[in-house]
């Protein structure tokens, strides 16, 4: 189960940014636009697999398993550890560096284990950090636009206009193809 241990430690989007954007002179709104950008920080990576910031997770393979595994968020910055849980027992002992190593590839990076380093009764627990040191152009266009549209609709919203904002892999496939097409 993909678990994130680490929070990235800003917002993509300081207060001072999005009260900009959103054209809020007033201070009434300062706890919850916030929690708006962190809750459109959520949606992307749910939707696109990619944390808008560097942060830390944890996953594992499951039982017997040995070959290449593709961490669930990408890019990666960094595998932390990688331990070897007994399955019955819930024990966990460090693997040696021999064991795994992390290989680059097109579709983004994968860990490596040895044939054989995981037994039937056992899985590897993968701890790694994942992100960006800075937040990519395309996806604070992202976030800012889905912003404005749950700050607008922050009330009433009988018609659930604001969850008619396109999800982020679609808005960003879109971006991406009329900037090839441009």
């Amino acid at each position: 189960m993909l678990t994130l241990l680490t929070a990235p430690a800003t917002a993509s989007v300081s207060l001072t940014d999005a009260k900009a954007w959103l054209r809020v002179d007033t201070t009434a709104d300062d706890a919850l636009i916030p929690a708006l950008v962190r809750e459109c920080e959520l949606n992307w990576e749910a939707w696109t697999g990619l944390p808008m910031l560097v942060a830390t997770y944890s996953d594992h393979t499951r039982r017997g398993f040995y070959g290449e595994w593709s961490p669930a968020r990408q890019p990666v910055v960094s595998v932390v550890s990688v331990s070897l849980v007994d399955a019955e027992t819930g024990a966990a002992a460090a693997m040696d560096g021999a064991d795994w190593r992390l290989v680059p590839t097109p579709g983004g990076h994968v860990v490596e284990f040895d044939a054989g380093s995981i037994a039937g009764d056992e899985y590897a627990l993968v701890t790694w950090t994942a992100g960006y040191s800075a937040v990519q152009p395309l996806h604070k266009a992202w976030l800012l636009r889905t912003l404005a549209n749950r700050y607008r609709f922050r009330g009433d919203d009988p018609e659930g206009r604001g969850a008619a904002t396109d999800t982020a892999a679609d808005w960003l496939r879109q971006s991406m193809a009329r900037s090839v097409i441009a």
